[in-house]
């Protein structure tokens, strides 16, 4: 069964169905799964209790029903292909409810094959069922794996049936002699002179005869008198070993009262759908032992198979699925569980970017429009601009995370956004505390020297050099690493998933990622040193206290949202999202509220401004700066500023 299962592609996910009221489906539901197991094939199964039950057929409301069974497949994964154990007593009654529970559960569409294996039912197949229109459906496109006649595949040539077709007239007479009923009586059939030449014989004529004369050989074996048990006689069967029409008959090497599996034949019976000119027609065979020389399939062409490796199966007419088509259903399973992005969360985060970036740009207009005010000629125009503009950067990651397949977003196009997220959050994270380091750096030198004029362009190059490394190191990050989007599974039985960026080569964290965090690390502890030294300078020149306050709000913000970012790595695709969000809008927020609101308050004459806000401290006063469009600073008496 599972070499079969490998020969057509359903090669994983697998659900058993099996009936506890069966004789020998429970052994065969043990062997299959340990089977399954070591080749790493996952399965479900479940049993069922064969019984009926007033309305619905017997298929509803109990604990071990079909219904019931069936449901736990589709609330499991949706194995799309059942593997159908049955017991020949059961069949008749079975059938039916198997298919008018596939029919409540929409698992007859053709997305799921059927494949029913063990004993044969296919006179069954051909005779009552085929008046149920359930059952046919749900028939249709399935396969029957089971045990294989040699003059199902030889024809003419199989000894079996050349020894059916030449008994005479005497045996006719002799069966109808035997007919244990009465002519006349109800039932009674009494067979013509050539049915013998007429009629072929039924599914597994070969193996009952072969029954026949092992019994025969095995009470032979049983001991020379006729008193003897039937423990004897058992054990009598199975010391038989022959070559008979249907094989080799042996007992006992795989399980003990049971033919040797290799000793016979196999096929794979593909069920029609009704009008079809067969009802089933045998498309796939396994002959371990070589029992067939030839192979004459309904397409009348034959096939030498002695060369064929007798572990596979080999095609020897085409299947087709209950799509009358010869392609199977897609998928081997549904798409498990993704963890995709809820239309809430992606509305909130949407929503702090909206208010973030609006903080921003609303901040830069503000700068660009009164550069000229005393207020932000302290502030030294070009940084604090820079510093919003780092922040808009930064809130611009969020639309790039608010995203997966959910939304129609291809997954080259979700690689790319996980790609731009690290640049947009370095360089704008960078750009702030540039932008941060090189204002109170500038005004620590004019405290340094008397008498000197500290241009713009004179801090440039080491201010370029600072924002530009992080630059050259995603540089080198992007061309080294495949980084991207994939989608992991959680679990393998059930399929969840859930979509995250990574390296797509399984080496995990990247070294140049490493060395940007260790960069921004030392860029912040610049800023930090150089608050420290101009601590005492009047706030409207250095916001050194409000540097200070943002540091330690980044921090705290990073300490507590990291770990519990990576709690909710695989638990909660909306919880893991929502953190990463709030942790960027409040890197965005705190640089315009910690540093720009303070400018606002002062230029609006509002509690004092800068100074009044974080309370009245004696400090040094930077007085006699004049400041050219933000050009430059220098000592001079012709003007006092102070702020």
């Amino acid at each position: 069964m599972v070499q079969y299962l490998k020969h057509t592609g359903r090669d994983n996910f697998i659900s058993i169905l099996y009936g506890v009221d069966g004789r020998t489906t429970g052994a065969l539901n043990e062997a299959l799964n340990r089977t399954l197991r070591g080749s790493n094939m996952f399965a479900h199964q479940h049993v069922f209790i064969n019984r009926d039950k007033e309305g619905f057929r017997g298929i509803f409301y109990e604990d071990n029903t079909i219904w019931t069974a069936l449901r736990q497949f589709k609330d499991q994964g949706n194995f799309r292909t059942i593997v159908v154990l049955l017991d020949p007593p059961n069949k008749n009654q079975t059938l039916p409810l198997l298919a008018q529970a596939a029919e409540n559960l929409e698992m007859n569409t053709g997305e799921h094959v059927w494949i029913f294996f063990g004993s044969p039912f296919l006179p069954i197949v051909e005779g009552e069922l085929r008046e149920d229109g359930l059952t046919v459906k749900l028939l249709q496109g399935a396969a029957l794996i089971t045990y294989v006649d040699g003059f199902m595949v030889d024809g003419q040539i199989d000894p079996f049936l050349q020894s059916w077709k030449n008994q005479s007239t005497d045996m006719v007479e002799t069966l109808n002699i035997m007919n244990p009923l009465e002519p006349g009586s109800h039932g009674y059939y009494a067979i013509e002179d050539d049915y013998f030449q007429l009629h072929s014989p039924t599914h597994g004529a070969s193996y009952v005869y072969d029954s026949v004369i092992a019994t025969g050989m095995g009470a032979c074996l049983a001991g020379s008198t006729t008193n003897f048990t039937g423990l004897d006689h058992s054990i009598g069967i199975e010391a038989v070993s022959f070559q008979g029409a249907s094989g080799r008959v042996e007992f006992g090497r795989s399980r003990q009262g049971t033919r040797n599996l290799t000793s016979g034949m196999y096929g794979d019976f593909n069920l029609l759908p009704p009008g079809s000119d067969k009802p089933y027609v045998l498309t796939d065979l396994l002959d371990p032992t070589r029992n067939s020389k030839t192979i004459d399939n309904s397409r009348e062409n034959v096939t030498n198979i002695t060369d064929v490796d007798p572990e596979s199966w080999i095609s020897i007419d085409m299947f087709i699925y209950a799509s009358n088509t010869p392609t199977p259903p897609a998928l081997l399973r549904d798409d498990g569980y993704g963890n995709y992005l809820s239309r809430w969360a992606h509305i909130t985060g949407l929503t702090l970017f909206a208010i973030s970036s609006l903080l921003s740009v609303a901040s830069m207009i503000w700068i660009a429009n009164y550069r000229f005010d005393s207020v932000i000629l302290a502030a030294q125009p070009i940084f604090p601009f820079f510093i919003c503009l780092g922040a808009l950067l930064q809130a611009c990651c969020i639309p790039f995370l608010s995203f997966d397949e959910s939304y129609g977003v291809s997954l080259d196009r979700l690689s790319s956004f996980c790609v731009a997220v690290p640049w947009l959050f370095v360089v704008g994270n960078n750009m702030t505390y540039v932008a941060i380091f090189g204002k109170p750096w500038r005004v620590n030198k004019v405290l340094q020297f008397t008498h000197v004029k500290i241009e713009t362009w004179k801090i440039v190059p080491p201010l370029f050099i600072l924002f530009m490394t992080p630059v050259v190191l995603l540089s080198a990050w992007t061309v080294a690493e495949d980084y991207g989007w994939y989608r992991q599974t959680i679990d393998e039985i059930s399929g969840e998933t859930y979509g995250v960026c990574q390296n797509l080569d399984g080496t995990g964290s990247s070294f140049w990622l490493f060395a940007v965090t260790l960069f921004t690390c030392f860029i912040i502890a610049l800023t930090s040193v150089m608050a420290w030294k101009t601590k005492d300078v009047e706030d409207s020149f250095a916001e050194s206290w409000w540097v200070f306050a943002l540091v330690f709000v980044r921090l705290q913000a990073s300490i507590v949202a990291l770990p519990m970012i990576f709690l909710f790595r695989t638990i909660s695709t909306d919880g893991r999202y929502l953190l990463v969000v709030l942790l960027i809008t409040t890197f965005s927020v705190s640089s315009i509220i910690l540093i720009m609101l303070p400018k606002v308050l002062a230029f609006f004459e509002i509690y004092g401004g800068e100074t009044a806000l974080r309370g009245a401290r004696d400090g040094t006063r930077v007085t006699g700066i004049s400041g050219v469009s933000g050009t430059s600073i220098r000592y001079t008496s012709e003007r006092s500023i102070g702020v």
